[in-house]
């Protein structure tokens, strides 16, 4: 029963070792190759991902290569623009492997991904000569439309991408793509810096002289406009105030005609139209019974100076001085002796 026990898990273990050395899987993130005695070839890269197997080691080995995206960044140099600007800059650059199977002939040993990272370097750095075809204002322009950064950035990534065989692309040559490039990161020396302020002091001053030019030009075009539908307005009111005025004279016409044959009754229909007008239901009125038109709330004041009825009219102004002037005459005193 022992020795039953001992060749099953004997068994088992071979089983399970079997298996380990045939048996291997892909997952989402990786290319695997699988080499037969060191030699490689379109059907090395396994494609589909889960469980496949091979043949055991060492007649069949597998590498495993990281299908993600990766970023070097490259170290802080000096460069030298166009205009013999200094200016010290870091760049970025984002890679991954396209082709597998020509990775990793490229590179095969167990610092592959650090060799290509160096091989990328190199190429990085290389490239960033291209910054010397640019001037310093260009690159770092006061406006942001105006700089010729992303111009930059687009020259290292084609010059990054070109293989050194003009025939063949980084990709086709490594089995490695160049998915970008930028510049992360820009020092400028404290005596460029103090040129870059005054740069852009000037160009904003440029900006703001600009922007008051326009506004004052934009000031005169409104004030003339205003001024233009101003006069135009006035000139519209005055032509509608004279056809009312006219219409209101032709259609007073009549009645002052009619007015006019009865001077009196038109008088004193005025006054009492002032008089309603003046007064309210709120109104405290402290007025002379004797001034006109007020004189028209005394009982009498139809009664004449001979006891005839007659209709009141305001005194003349002439009339009124003449009344308020005239003396009044007092009787002398008795003698008594």
């Amino acid at each position: 029963m022992d020795k039953a026990v001992k060749f099953a898990l004997f068994g088992l273990v071979l089983i399970v070792l079997i298996l380990f050395m045939t048996t291997y899987t892909v997952r989402y993130d990786q290319f695997v190759i699988v080499t037969t005695f060191g030699k490689v070839s379109e059907a090395s890269h396994a494609r589909e991902q889960g469980l496949h197997f091979k043949l055991p080691t060492p007649i069949q080995r597998v590498r495993r290569l990281d299908k993600r995206t990766r970023v070097l960044e490259s170290r802080l140099e000096d460069h030298q623009t166009k205009d013999h600007q200094q200016i010290t800059l870091r760049a970025y650059l984002a890679w991954r492997i396209s082709d597998p199977v020509r990775y990793f002939q490229s590179y095969s040993g167990r610092r592959a991904d650090r060799d290509a990272e160096d091989t990328l370097d190199d190429r990085l750095r290389s490239a960033m000569g291209s910054v010397s075809e640019y001037e310093f204002a260009e690159l770092l322009a006061p406006v942001e439309a105006d700089s010729k950064l992303d111009e930059l950035e687009q020259k290292l990534l084609s010059r990054v991408r070109k293989a050194e065989d003009d025939q063949l692309t980084l990709k086709e040559e490594l089995g490695i793509e160049i998915v970008d490039v930028g510049i992360t990161r820009i020092i400028l020396p404290e005596t460029t810096t103090k040129k870059v302020f005054q740069r852009m002091r000037a160009v904003r001053e440029r900006l703001a002289e600009s922007a008051l030019s326009k506004g004052e030009a934009l000031k005169g075009e409104i004030i003339n406009r205003a001024d233009s539908n101003a006069k135009s307005i006035l000139s519209y009111a005055a032509g509608l105030a004279a056809e009312i005025r006219a219409r209101g004279d032709r259609e007073a016409t009549p009645w002052i005609a009619k007015m006019s044959q009865d001077e009196e009754l038109a008088m004193y229909t005025l006054a009492v139209e002032a008089i309603e007008s003046m007064v309210t239901k709120q109104a405290t009125l402290i007025v002379s019974m004797k001034d006109f038109p007020f004189n028209l709330w005394s009982p009498t004041v139809l009664q004449g100076e001979q006891g005839h009825d007659r209709i009141p009219t305001p005194p003349m102004i002439g009339e009124a001085d003449e009344a308020e002037a005239q003396p009044v005459e007092q009787d002398e005193p008795e003698d008594t002796r």
